[in-house]
């Protein structure tokens, strides 16, 4: 959560921009400022359950207010509680959404990062099922195999190896031991070119420890060997 500064904060500026929604009529600053709310709290790691901490000190201390100012006029008191009511709808509705907006971008901003690391790589790099069937590659991958990703996504790791059993056992023996290093393979390219390599791969795990893959990174040894 937040910490108390930070709602006492944000509390004293949605008063602000609230009085200047109802007195001036300028209701721009406020949506602003919840849309700014909203954005921030995505880019700071927030849960949007954040939001609702503001809530409860918001109407704690509006509604003594409204109560002392009116409490001669019940038709305006329930007025101004539905007022207010309304006002903190829109204000979920006007954070839940550029919330959700901000952290859509954010995701996405990482995506490209994460996938611009790994294309900018010099080795051939595969993600596996722990079954060997090839889940995502990289640039140099589909170089030295002469195959697109879409055609290697969803074939087995295997079939790409001039020894098929070789190359299932490296997947079978990282699944087993969660790693493998310097294992030698020579990759066979659509068009019968050869590339020798030398493997290094690791388990991968989804947030509960189960087992999801393998990860495997090939360096070509072509050029070494030729010297």
């Amino acid at each position: 959560g937040m910490s108390q500064a930070v709602r006492d904060e944000q509390n004293r500026m949605s008063l602000d921009f609230m009085r200047t929604a109802i007195v001036e009529g300028d209701w721009e600053p406020l949506l602003g400022n919840m849309r700014d709310q909203g954005a921030q709290y995505a880019q700071r790691g927030f849960s949007f359950a954040s939001w609702y901490e503001l809530l409860g000190p918001l109407r704690h201390y509006l509604v003594p207010i409204m109560v002392r100012e009116l409490m001669s006029d019940p038709a305006r008191l329930a007025t101004a509680l539905q007022a207010m009511s309304l006002y903190l709808d829109v204000a979920m509705s006007v954070i839940g959404d550029q919330y959700i907006d901000s952290k859509e971008e954010l995701i996405h901003n990482q995506k490209f990062y994460t996938r611009s690391l790994v294309e900018a790589n010099v080795d051939a790099l595969t993600a596996t099922d722990r079954f060997g069937i090839v889940t995502d590659v990289n640039k140099e991958m589909e170089r030295v195999t002469g195959c697109t990703r879409d055609e290697l996504i969803g074939s087995p790791f295997s079939s790409y190896f001039t020894d098929p059993a070789r190359a299932a056992a490296l997947i079978n023996q990282a699944v087993s031991t969660g790693k493998v290093m310097d294992y030698d393979l020579t990759v066979r390219s659509t068009d019968g070119k050869t590339t020798v390599v030398t493997y290094n791969t690791t388990t991968f795990h989804s947030r509960d420890r189960t087992l999801v893959g393998v990860f495997a990174a090939a360096r070509d040894l072509t050029r070494y060997i030729k010297r």
